[in-house]
């Protein structure tokens, strides 16, 4: 083959004599597999490549970083915030049918069952108990009315600040969860 053959990854040559006669039986092949497409000459396979390897170059996620963000998962209403691609600082609010909990994690660390979370929003400071699975637990009295004040709290602020009494913090921005956040809360556990 000569030099001025450009080669592409899933195997097609495009040059002159010889080697666009290899490059007409492997679109024949291709065909014959995929059945009829594009037209697959020099110019219009470089621009397939070139999209597919963009595609293959886009981080897939689910979720934005740095911003608020609400979804619908198997039937769960959920929200919530990354501070990072990786996940190691999240903020998660989980409104089921049959349970409602925040999790938490910073610095990639999940706080287990008995351990405890300071949140401060502006002048508010909420310090929760966490049950089971690590979880903010919204089952007992406390529970619910911690959660509406914070839920409020966090439409109505600029910034929160989460501490796990192992040490580690991060701050969440707030801003955009008032688009996200409906006005009224979930159903906490304590209310089913």
């Amino acid at each position: 083959m000569n030099d001025s053959v450009d080669r592409f990854p899933i195997g097609f040559a495009v040059g002159t004599g010889q080697d666009r006669r290899l490059g007409a039986v492997r679109r024949t092949a291709l065909r014959s597999c995929l059945g009829p497409g594009p037209d697959f000459d020099g110019g219009g396979m470089k621009r397939l490549v070139l999209v597919l390897a963009l595609f293959a170059c886009l981080p897939a996620q689910a979720e934005p970083t740095g911003r608020w963000w609400s979804g619908f998962g198997q039937g769960n209403l959920e929200y919530g915030i990354k501070n990072d691609s990786a996940g190691s600082d999240e903020f998660y609010i989980a409104c089921m049918q049959d349970r409602t909990y925040i999790s938490l994690r910073i610095g990639g660390v999940e706080p287990k069952q008995g351990q405890s979370a300071i949140v401060t929003i502006g002048p508010d400071e909420f310090e929760v108990q966490l049950g089971k699975d690590g979880y903010v637990e919204t089952a007992s009295h406390v529970g619910y009315d911690t959660f509406r004040a914070w839920w409020a709290a966090m439409r109505a602020g600029a910034n929160m600040r989460v501490r796990l009494s192992t040490g580690q913090s991060t701050n969440f921005t707030l801003k955009g969860a008032a688009k996200i956040l409906p006005r009224d809360a979930c159903e906490t556990d304590f209310q089913r």
